[in-house]
């Protein structure tokens, strides 16, 4: 007689087996990241590919958080059946849109991909498939390079890692083919995951969301200063912040592996009394790097040859360097200083104002056109500014108007310091300089 398997667990087991399934499978290596050379999954003219049904993978309470549509390829992403989850990416007429299909009990996404358009026409995806959070090759950051480039950030999952903290993240790099717009695999580099270390290591601090005080400059010690003027940086989702020991600065920067280079930085242009002499190695600092060292409360910066730029201590930031709350607050433009360099200046500063109330309302004059639209501030530095109701009067010839109003909606961060108000536009598209608005008695 043949032996029949009646206990419960051996017959859990066999049903394992049959179907070929292991306790880690959602981390099964993704195999078109571990290919020593990719093909593309994109093709020109290819349509957007359709959301997949999953059952019950939709609550109501999890697609209230989804991100209605701001755009036109929003609006394409959606109609294929994608709810919209998390901020886009957009710069040099490159559009990254992210849409999911469902979500897991915790409401992160499942099923997920991220879409880039070039000048509104879709190019491709940044998967060859979605991908669900969590699970070894889901897709996290996304850094736009220019109107060729892109990079994206994988998770890696080995069988032994918690949900919380994958071991390693693949970084690939996509060109951008202009004509016909399509998305290409240039490169792939896998590494260990911040915060991922030995025995024995030692902890270091994060480099995004610490206050990194400046202690050595070209090689020389930096003397202690006036905590409100003092030369330190602090990073954060790529944009960059700090003083040079006498004017703020601030710009974006991009982190690959142990690559970190800095780019459009610019700053303040106050006449400071006794300087500390920081301004200039610490600009060329910024202007020369590389890569970096991070080990315990240490930051140091490299050159291309390695040499040592600049070093900072994890500090606790000064309590005069937090930024002011805009409610009640009115301002009136100084000047607008594009990602290009370029600088543009209103013909009256009074003609372009805006007025933040404290219930989240924003009242503006747009040169000849005044309106109204909403504010919201969710943490220290983010702003989001919502649809602005204007008046359709036609302003003079060389008026800032049309400008302004384009870039409203891509104002994503502000900062306050040395009595100005700095409004910052998504992708490094520039930043608008406002001072205090003078009222007429």
């Amino acid at each position: 007689m043949r032996a029949t398997l009646t206990h419960p667990a051996l017959l859990i087991l066999a049903m394992l087996a049959a179907h070929g399934t292991v306790s880690h499978a959602q981390r099964a290596p993704r195999a078109w990241l571990d290919e020593p050379r990719l093909a593309s999954w994109n093709a020109a003219g290819q349509p957007i590919p359709a959301a997949p049904q999953i059952q019950d993978a939709a609550s109501p309470r999890c697609r209230d958080l989804a991100r209605p549509p701001q755009s036109e390829e929003d609006k394409r992403v959606r109609d294929r059946g994608w709810d919209l989850v998390d901020a886009f990416q957009g710069g040099w007429q490159v559009v990254v849109v992210r849409g999911t299909a469902g979500y897991d009990g915790m409401c992160r996404p499942i099923r997920y991909q991220d879409f880039v358009f070039v000048r509104g026409i879709f190019a491709g995806t940044l998967a060859p498939a979605p991908m669900d959070s969590r699970t070894d090759g889901a897709l996290g950051r996304v850094w736009l390079q220019g109107a060729a480039q892109l990079t994206a950030e994988y998770s890696r999952y080995a069988t032994s890692d918690p949900l919380c903290c994958p071991s390693r993240i693949t970084r690939v790099t996509f060109d951008i083919a202009a004509a016909p717009p399509v998305v290409g695999v240039r490169s792939v580099s896998t590494s260990q995951a911040n915060g991922a270390r030995g025995a024995g290591d030692q902890a270091s601090r994060p480099l995004e969301g610490t206050y990194w005080k400046t202690v050595e400059l070209a090689g020389k010690p930096v003397s202690a200063s006036d905590p409100r003027r003092e030369a330190h940086l602090q990073l954060q989702a790529g944009r960059v912040s700090g003083s040079d020991g006498c004017n703020r600065i601030a710009g974006s920067y991009q982190r690959n592996g142990d690559g970190l280079t800095f780019r459009q930085v610019a700053g303040t242009q106050m006449a400071c009394l006794n300087p500390a002499g920081t301004e200039a190695p610490f600009r060329a600092a910024l202007s020369r790097s590389t890569h970096l060292a991070l080990e315990g409360d240490r930051l140091q910066l490299f050159d291309a040859a390695g040499t040592q730029l600049a070093a900072f201590a994890a500090a606790q930031p000064p309590a005069a360097s937090a930024p002011a709350g805009l409610a009640g607050t009115s301002w009136q433009l100084v000047k607008f200083e594009g990602g290009d360099d370029t600088v543009r200046t209103p013909d009256d500063r009074a003609k372009y104002t805006l007025e933040f109330g404290s219930d989240g309302r924003v009242a503006a004059r747009v040169d000849c056109n005044r309106g109204r639209g909403t504010w919201t501030s969710e943490r220290a530095g983010a702003i989001a500014l919502g649809p602005l109701a204007l008046t359709r009067a036609v302003c003079a010839s060389g008026s800032l108007h049309d400008q302004v109003v384009k870039h409203w909606g891509s104002i994503r961060s502000y900062v306050i310091r040395d009595g100005h108000l700095f409004l910052s536009l998504m992708a490094d598209g520039g930043i608008y300089e406002f001072e205090p608005m003078t009222r007429s008695k």
